[in-house]
């Protein structure tokens, strides 16, 4: 495994140049289109009979169980710098996520539309959450934790960073098609996984914990 002594963020660049342009195209249609008109967009741009079920599937990968068992194996396969990254990584992000939830308060698809007079369409099998923690998406901050920390310290994730760039921006998809969360939500989740796994890697480099030598 890579040492995470000897990282730079040049090394990661195409990575990183890949979340900019994927954060500049998410904020260039959220100021291009009405928050309801751009979001039944969205919903709709996938209208293949196999998405729902790739999408409900996929979406599992943000709910913490995957990050948790990947902590699990890297610390006992001896890849534990890569096992610290990733719990701060995921414990930072959700941390986060969940207080922004907090004070933002703010409606999930299904309540924000039914203000509106009108019903949205659930996908077969995935409950429509209602509640008021919509922003951010806490799923799309974990996945973006986790691909963050393997392109990071994970060789083989190192030389396939686009897969694991796809992959994340793929499960924060899922939330919209699967209607629980805005594109607005998922952005911000997005940017607090990546800076999550940065934080984690300079907290590695600058304190060396024991556990994870």
């Amino acid at each position: 495994m890579q040492s995470a002594s000897s990282l730079s963020v040049q090394q990661y660049r195409w990575f990183m140049a890949a979340m900019m342009l994927w954060w500049l195209a998410a904020a260039a249609y959220l100021l291009a289109w009405p928050k309801a008109a751009g979001y039944l967009q969205l919903r709709a741009a996938v209208g293949l009979p196999w998405a729902d079920g790739l999408f409900t599937w996929l979406t599992h990968a943000g709910d913490g169980l995957l990050a948790v068992a990947l902590v699990l194996v890297f610390f006992f396969t001896a890849k534990r710098p890569l096992a610290f990254v990733l719990l701060v990584a995921y414990a930072g992000s959700g941390l986060l996520a969940q207080l922004l939830k907090a004070l933002v308060a703010a409606p999930r698809p299904r309540a924000y539309f039914e203000g509106l007079g009108q019903q949205l369409q659930a996908v077969e099998g995935v409950e429509l959450l209602r509640s008021a923690t919509s922003f951010p998406s806490g799923h799309t901050a974990t996945a973006f934790a986790v691909a963050t920390a393997l392109v990071l310290l994970h060789p083989w994730w190192n030389r396939r960073w686009w897969l694991a760039a796809l992959l994340a921006v793929l499960v924060g998809f899922s939330r919209i098609h699967l209607g629980q969360h805005f594109l607005a939500d998922v952005w911000v989740g997005s940017m607090l996984g990546v800076g999550a796994a940065w934080a984690g890697l300079a907290w590695y480099r600058r304190w060396q914990p024991r556990w994870a030598a």
